[in-house]
């Protein structure tokens, strides 16, 4: 279960304090000196990451669980159930010993070991857990339609998963005679560090192309999810031996096209460094090609690709307002 406590001591705010007492009603933004003498510097940095409404909209309280915030009975019932089931003690043997470090130590992003431990734990929602929660729903697996969607099958004996499976570039045959918990153990532990972090990486992106079919009936192409999974592998692997990671905002390596005569264009880009700060940059040029303005802004703030273009943008119409 999330803990939303604050582990900081109250020592300048009022014990009912306000998060908007936190922000700057002027700039918009986090008040990071008030921020800074409040909260440990963990506890900081993870405020100081999530992005602010520029409406500024009232505090209110919301409830986790559900999209719109809403407390509902469902998500309540489910919350309860999930708690219950992480607090059911596990049996100490090696082979849970042994996975557990094998998916914290394996090089990828936390979004991939969260998965990973999730699979581990056997806590994903698949179609036959959730149909073992309570939740009246087909459990057949909507890849293949031949049997139930349990961890064994969506990550092993889906004939669509075993083709994924054979494409990449490990081009596995999977075991018939194991479980997913022991072949989890045995190839995450795998001595060479970039098949075990590519087995990773697959298992990850066949939960994603099965949730894009599920929720946007997008196909479940084998070769495609087995390149992805490469490509992804590729890229951080890339991002991790560099200094900094940029973030286009177009994919195109056409040259810079001068705008028509009597205008002016504006180009954009982020980039995330390793060191845990965002930095964007601007610059708007004539049809000639002469620099008319040119901007940057570095910021310590720990965020995905896609939300450093989309602050970028942000911040590229907040200047030019």
């Amino acid at each position: 279960m999330l803990d939303f406590r604050v582990c900081s001591p109250i020592n300048v705010l009022e014990a009912d304090a306000c998060v908007s007492q936190l922000i700057d009603s002027n700039t918009r933004s986090w008040n990071r000196n008030l921020i800074s003498q409040i909260f440990s510097p963990f506890e900081a940095q993870q405020i100081l990451n999530i992005p602010l409404s520029w409406r500024l909209p009232n505090d209110k309280l919301i409830w986790h669980w559900e999209k719109d915030g809403n407390f509902s009975v469902r998500s309540a019932h489910h919350m309860i159930k999930e708690t219950d089931n992480l607090n059911i003690p596990e049996a100490s043997s090696s082979n849970n010993q042994e996975i557990w470090k094998a998916v914290w130590k394996i090089k990828a992003p936390p979004s991939v070991k969260n998965f990973l431990w999730r699979l581990a734990r056997d806590i994903l929602p698949t179609r036959g857990r959730l149909k073992r929660k309570g939740l009246s729903l087909d459990t057949i697996c909507l890849l293949c339609f031949e049997a139930e969607e349990n961890r064994d099958h969506l990550f092993m004996r889906c004939r669509l998963v075993q083709q994924t499976w054979f494409c990449s570039s490990l081009g596995l045959h999977i075991p018939s005679q194991r479980s997913l918990q022991d072949w989890l153990v045995e190839w995450l532990s795998n001595k060479n560090i970039l098949a075990s972090q590519l087995f990773g990486i697959t298992l990850w992106k066949i939960w994603q192309g099965r949730n894009l079919l599920v929720f946007q009936n997008t196909p479940f192409d084998p070769r495609f999810i087995a390149s992805a999974a490469a490509d992804f592998t590729f890229e951080f692997n890339g991002a991790e031996n560099s200094e900094i990671v940029v973030v286009p905002t177009s994919h195109s390596i056409d040259p810079w096209c001068p705008p028509p005569p009597g205008m002016s264009k504006l180009n954009v880009d982020a980039g995330c460094f390793n060191d845990g700060f965002m930095g964007c940059g601007m610059v708007i040029r004539d049809n000639l090609g002469s620099v008319l303005f040119a901007a940057t802004m570095l910021e310590k703030r720990q965020v995905s690709s896609t939300l450093a273009e989309a602050l970028a943008l942000r911040w590229v119409l907040y200047v030019c307002h």
